[in-house]
């Protein structure tokens, strides 16, 4: 049988009782299909109920929203949301339902189509009613206030000045559980799909999530810091609003960033404690594979045939004729695949924890409110983030980690464990998934590393306790190797070896720790530089020539101080030749976990390996941008910011080169002038100082993109150009309302009756 993906195939949900081989009929041929379709769930309209909020802008624009109850601050929350960035909601609402093809679809399809289909095999949209059934009266209060904020500004707009879409299609409760469960089932999909792949089969349903980024908490003498940098792309609902929120009554004060479109914090601070996420998590999906009945009524599962039900979609497409896909649902996800399986048809499912949770901002809001770690803990403890890394830190001195996250209990032998980075068989008796891994059975721990006098945890990119023998109290070999598919390492990455080498320096200051976080220091090219030196004069020995460009480029990368700034020209160079490395798979930035000995011995490296090198060194300088003169371009000349007021040279490092400070651009999608545009990165970074002695609080923040979307607003780059000039801001610090209308540039309030 060849391999069938529906998504190949030309997608109001109907949940239909068919056989596999009538659901194949139907993504064949969709007049096979039963021709009656369920009416899809109403959509709530929440009942104003007398919320009301103060929105205070400070000089970079972002609001404190102060109200008397959390639904107050939800409501006014909506409204600032909407008055900066109501274009980016409504897109993501629309993506995230897999609408956009009906929203947009005169502008953007026929690729909205496609990122319809996938986002309908996530039922972010059915998951979405089930949770807003399920919410208590509170929760719910806050979803219909944060919309009602959102429509009332709509609707306060004079002529309707706002977006077609915002009139046609006004955001819902629905949208915005949708939106809060689409951002962590998305990424779990993706690493079905990647586990996929790793078998050489090839995913045509669009990309999925990635991402990378820095965090830590220290404590260091009377003084405890947290650091978050996300590292995401730069985009609809992954570009992160910040705002405060402050309850009267003084009950609840947060300050932090969350995903455009969504109320709650992704990272925060508050009077008593913060914390910060990386993107770096737990292995949250999987691609399980079960065999189908002859009948193709059923799919065995754990030994056990269960009903295989049917969901039929419609994707409306503006303008177009409708797209019908059939999803099949498991128990674990959607099947994305049908092929021969051991002979037998089987079914490729992508098994998602997140499947029907969507209340992953609400748990944010129980994280700020605890008084203590205890209460932490149990708010995070909701497993209702599908898997980041988390770094906490309070008032109290207390520090914690953990690699949380929602993912389920792989059941197999601990001495027989199975590679769950490919797909794997759970038809047979024994091997399905026994529910969802307790927080308990994640790593964590408030034991942190110690270095002099710092103690600390860091998860930049990669955290200590994959070392062997671990740190922080824990390490691999104490978990299932499901739980974190990495290896131990014998020596640490570039990037979170600087941040370990840097924190451990002490001495450490707000202004010394904002430093830290935008170091562009190249730590791979520290180690690496001397095995180049020493693979050219192989090259050279061996009767090589190098041409007068390579000559120059050998000399630039002699001198280079080994810091990416916006004059670097050795950095261009030193780029090339690290993501033309990276093609292969390989990255320079890990090298020393396969040769420690470096940068002391370069000679241990293999000589196969160094005359590798030395092609690769070669390729670089025949491909690295230069001037009309032949110089290499300095680094900021081919590496900036869109910005439609003008592109902004950003000085931080491409990812491929593992600087602290990342803007992410790719060489392979440079424009006819040879400049890299930067999609991500460093999004909206914060810094927490807690003084353990006087109780002060310090926070410190920017964002790459700025506050607004509007480039006729004052705020849409104001902060991009204090972000390119390695600068951050004051933000709340006291955290009471005192001090949030100080510096106030403008005020309003806001309500219904």
């Amino acid at each position: 049988m060849n391999p069938r993906n529906p998504m190949t195939h030309p997608p109001t949900i109907s949940f239909v009782a068919l056989s596999a081989a009538a659901a194949m009929a139907c993504l064949l041929m969709p007049p096979a299909c039963p021709s009656g379709v369920d009416q899809e769930p109403p959509t709530p309209t929440p009942a104003p109920t007398g919320w009301s909020a103060e929105i205070h802008r400070d000089a970079y624009g972002v609001p404190s929203i102060v109200g008397d109850r959390l639904a107050d601050l939800a409501f006014g929350d909506g409204y600032a949301q909407a008055e900066d960035r109501l274009a980016a909601m409504l897109l993501s609402y629309a993506r995230a339902r897999g609408r956009e093809a009906e929203r947009f679809g005169e502008t953007c399809a026929p690729s909205c189509v496609n990122r319809d289909r996938s986002a309908r095999l996530l039922r972010a949209e059915a998951s979405a009613h089930t949770t807003y059934e399920a919410l208590s009266e509170d929760e719910r209060e806050i979803v219909d206030a944060f919309v009602a904020g959102v429509g009332h500004f709509i609707d306060s707009q004079p002529g309707g000045d706002v977006p077609q879409q915002a009139l046609d299609y006004p955001p819902d409760p629905i949208d915005v559980l949708a939106l809060s469960n689409y951002t962590m089932v998305g990424r779990q999909f993706t690493e079905a799909v990647q586990d996929r792949q790793s078998g050489g089969w090839v995913w045509d349903g669009g990309a999925g999530h990635g991402g990378e980024s820095n965090g830590w908490s220290v404590r260091e003498g009377g003084q405890v810091f947290v650091q978050a940098d996300p590292h995401t792309p730069w985009d609809d609902f992954n570009w992160l609003w910040e705002h405060r929120w402050f309850t009267r009554d003084g009950a609840f004060s947060a300050t932090g960033g969350t995903t455009t479109g969504l109320p709650g914090f992704v990272h925060a601070a508050t009077p008593h404690h913060a914390w910060s996420y990386t993107r770096t998590g737990v292995d949250r999906g999987d691609c399980a594979v079960v065999q189908l009945s002859e009948d193709g009524a059923q799919y065995l599962r754990g030994g056990e045939w269960l009903d295989l039900q049917v969901v039929t979609e419609e994707i409306l497409v503006a303008g177009q004729d409708p797209v019908t896909l059939e999803v099949m649902m498991t128990v674990d996800g959607p099947i994305f695949e049908v092929a021969d399986v051991d002979g037998s048809e089987g079914g490729y499912v992508a098994a998602m924890s997140m499947l029907g949770e969507a209340r992953q901002f609400l748990q944010t809001l129980a994280m700020a409110e605890a008084g203590s770690l205890t209460d932490f803990k149990a708010a995070i403890g909701q497993q209702q983030v599908s898997g980041f890394q988390m770094f906490y830190g309070d008032r109290d001195g207390e520090l914690f980690y953990a690699w949380a996250g929602r993912i389920y209990d792989r059941n197999e032998d601990p001495a027989e464990p199975r590679a769950w980075n490919q797909c794997q068989p759970i038809w047979g008796e024994g091997q399905a998934f026994t529910g969802i891994r307790p927080f308990s059975g994640i790593p964590q721990s408030e034991t942190p590393g110690v270095l002099g006098d710092v103690q600390f945890f860091q998860g930049s990119n990669a955290p200590n306790f994959i070392l062997e023998g671990g740190d922080w109290g824990i390490r691999l070999s104490d978990y299932p190797d499901y739980v974190h598919t990495a290896t131990e390492f014998v020596a640490l990455p570039a990037r979170p070896q600087r941040v370990t080498d840097l924190l451990g320096a002490g001495a450490h200051t707000s202004p010394g720790m904002l430093e830290l976080s935008m170091d562009t220091y190249v730590l791979a090219a520290e180690w690496t530089l001397p095995a180049l030196a020493l693979a050219v004069d192989g090259f050279v020995a061996d009767g090589g020539v190098l041409t007068e460009q390579e000559s120059a480029g050998v000399q630039l990368l002699a001198d280079w101080d080994l810091v990416c700034d916006l004059e670097s020209a050795a950095y261009t160079l030193w780029r090339e030749l690290a993501t033309n490395v990276a093609t292969t798979g390989y990255y320079l930035s890990s090298i020393r976990n396969t040769y420690p000995e470096l940068p002391g011995d370069p000679s241990v490296i293999p000589a196969t390996v160094l005359e590798t090198f030395v092609g690769f060194f070669q390729g670089a300088v025949a491909t690295v941008p230069r001037d009309p003169d032949g110089a290499i371009r300095p680094w900021g000349e081919i590496n900036v910011i869109d910005r439609e007021t003008g592109d902004v040279p950003l000085g931080a490092g491409g990812s491929d080169t593992q600087t602290m400070w990342q803007g992410s651009s790719r060489i392979d999608a440079r424009d006819a002038d040879d400049v890299s545009h930067v999609t991500g990165g460093s999004n909206f970074m914060m810094s927490t100082r807690y003084d353990l002695d006087s109780g002060d609080v310090e926070v410190w923040s920017i964002s790459a993109k700025g506050q607004s979307e509007d480039p006729q607003s004052a705020h849409y780059d104001d902060q991009t150009h204090l972000y390119v000039q390695r600068g951050y801001k004051a933000s709340t610090v006291s955290m009471d309302v005192a001090t949030a209308e100080e510096n106030v540039e403008s005020r309003i309030t806001v309500g219904v009756p």
